[in-house]
């Protein structure tokens, strides 16, 4: 039994593949973290959902938003989606989830 396979065309694939780089990368560089956790999923007719969480410090309070933070969103929001990111003292989960604007089950 084979699982579905979704296809998104080359340029939204590339876009979460950026907005996903630039959240390890914002992890491993600000966060101290120890560990990085990163899931993904997508049912046949979506959202696409991934995660990325972190056992750093969190955001500290007042935080500037960079250019990272910015481009991510922007991304997102140019695939239809959305980002959140929720952070404490435990750390940070940033969240994506994109509709799927055509699941292919022919995989």
């Amino acid at each position: 039994m084979s699982s579905p396979s979704v296809d998104l065309g080359p340029r939204p694939t590339l876009q979460l593949l950026r907005i996903l780089q630039e959240a390890v990368t914002n992890a491993m560089r600000h966060s101290g973290a120890r560990r990085i956790a990163v899931t993904g999923s997508a049912g046949p007719y979506g959202p696409i959902r991934i995660t990325v969480r972190d056992d750093g410090t969190g955001l500290v309070e007042g935080y500037r938003r960079g250019r990272g933070l910015t481009s991510m969103e922007t991304r997102a929001r140019h695939l239809g989606g959305a980002l959140t990111i929720a952070t404490g003292p435990d750390g940070t989960c940033l969240t994506l989830e994109v509709p799927l604007a055509r699941a292919n089950s022919s995989g």
